[in-house]
Parts: C-alpha cells; sequence; structure tokens
C-alpha cells in the first residue's frame, strides 16, 4: 500500500522533532492536495493520507523518510470494510488467487442458477439438451434450420452420413407388385431402436409406389419400397429421393 522504502508512522511513534501520531478523521468531501488537515495543515512533501472514499475515516500520519515524495492518496480503511479476500462459487465463478491480484474466471462446468438470456447467437460445441423441458422456437422466422447431407443420385447402396439427409437412386426398377430395396448407409443410425423419420419422391406415371418397410441397423438404413398390383413399372428413367431425420 505503501512506497516500499518507506515507513508508515503507527499511532505515536515518535520522530526527532516530536511525536507525530496518527490522526484519525472523517471525510466529508473529496480531499485535494491543498485539503488542510491539523495538526499537519496543508499536505506536504513526505506527508501522505490514506483515504478511500467521501465517508470514510482517514489516518493522517507521516514518513519517516522522504525521497522526493509527493502528496498521495491511497486507501487505508472504508467505513464497511476493506476487501481482504475474494472467493468464487462452484459452477458459476473461479477465484484465483484468493487474496492479491484476484483473477475472475468461469469454470470449464458452468451451471447457471437462473435463466440465461442471449440478445444474439448461442453456440454449442457438442449440443443443447434440456434435461426438464423443451426447446421452444418464438417469433417470426423462428423455426429450425438444418444442413442436410445432400447425396445426388446413384444406384444403392448409398452414403449419407448425418443426422438430417438427402438420398437419391438411380437405377429404380419395380415391377407390378413386386419390391426394390434401398440401403443407405448412415453413421447416426445406432441400431434398430433407431428412430428415422422418412419422406419421398419420384416415380413413373402410373405406378403405385408406397414404404413396405423401414429397417434401421447398426450404421444403415434399409428402405423396402413395393409397386401396386397391376401398376405399372418403375423404371430406371425416375429417381427416388429419400428426405431423412434421426431423432434418436
Amino acid at each position: 500500500m505503501f512506497p516500499s522504502n518507506q515507513n508508515f508512522l503507527s499511532a505515536n511513534a515518535g520522530l526527532s522533532n516530536g511525536n507525530n501520531p496518527c490522526f484519525p478523521m472523517y471525510l466529508t468531501a473529496a480531499p485535494t492536495s491543498q485539503t488542510i488537515y491539523a495538526p499537519y495543515g496543508v499536505v506536504q512533501v513526505g506527508q501522505i493520507a490514506v483515504v478511500p472514499a467521501v465517508g470514510a475515516w482517514i489516518c493522517l500520519g507521516l514518513l519517516a523518510t522522504v525521497s522526493g515524495l509527493t502528496a498521495t492518496w491511497e486507501q487505508f480503511i472504508s467505513s464497511s470494510g476493506d476487501v481482504l479476500s475474494v472467493t468464487g462459487t462452484t459452477n458459476q465463478i473461479t477465484a484465483n488467487p484468493t487474496t492479491g491480484n484476484v483473477i475472475l474466471t468461469i469454470p470449464t462446468t458452468f451451471i447457471s442458477p437462473g435463466s440465461i438470456a442471449s440478445t444474439t447467437t448461442n453456440t454449442a460445441g457438442t449440443g443443447f439438451i434440456a434435461t426438464t423441458g423443451n426447446l421452444t422456437l418464438s417469433g417470426v422466422g423462428s423455426g429450425f434450420v438444418t444442413t442436410p447431407t445432400v447425396v445426388t443420385a446413384a444406384a444403392s447402396p448409398q452414403t449419407a452420413n448425418g443426422r438430417v439427409f438427402s438420398v437419391a437412386f438411380s437405377s429404380v426398377s419395380i415391377a407390378s407388385g413386386a419390391t426394390q430395396t434401398f440401403t443407405i448407409t448412415n453413421s447416426s443410425i445406432t441400431g434398430s431402436s433407431t428412430v428415422v423419420d422418412l419422406k419421398w419422391f419420384g416415380s413413373t406415371a402410373g405406378s403405385a409406389l408406397s414404404i413396405e418397410s423401414i429397417t434401421p441397423s447398426a450404421g444403415s438404413l434399409a428402405i423396402v419400397m413395393t409397386n401396386g398390383t397391376s401398376a405399372t413399372m418403375v423404371t430406371s428413367t425416375a429417381n427416388i429421393t429419400f428426405v431423412g431425420i434421426v431423432l434418436n
């Protein structure tokens, strides 16, 4: 708080020219270099006044030695007490060290004690998880915006890794009353319990295509399409496109 080469005199400490006790005073206005404090008068070179703010107690004293110093104002004590240490709150604020030059940071695992509001974008590296509530979108223009994996037309099987995908199949040939299997390799599909929301489009005029079955397995999705009895054969001139979302 004071220069390392100076010694602040405590109460009744003596100098060769007499006793110079620490003199407590209560400030009612911010001090200046010309503020007069009895018994010392105007602050002079070598004299130091320690004061935090208006409305606080101060203590005036003299420095035992003088090295060309000018009068300075330093915090010594306040009416509410000095800050002696800073401690953090678990999962909210970390203080390190707790005394001295304290640095406040947010811990690696941050848990908010209440709601978090943002006026701009929130970004999560590994996803958002709502454990007891829903993810609610409100307002004009609100909705889910995704970047699907888009795969252009080719013969089955096709690879489309990602939770949202659009896959087109060529080499389609489904006769009346027949079936054809289309396989999508996708690492987001983890097993038979994986639920996939699936839509499709594309056929030959006069055909009667429908999805007969969808079978997920680890890393794969098998889609069986069937053509209606007496319907027009689906030929390779038509592509079938599947658009899907992996839900779990």
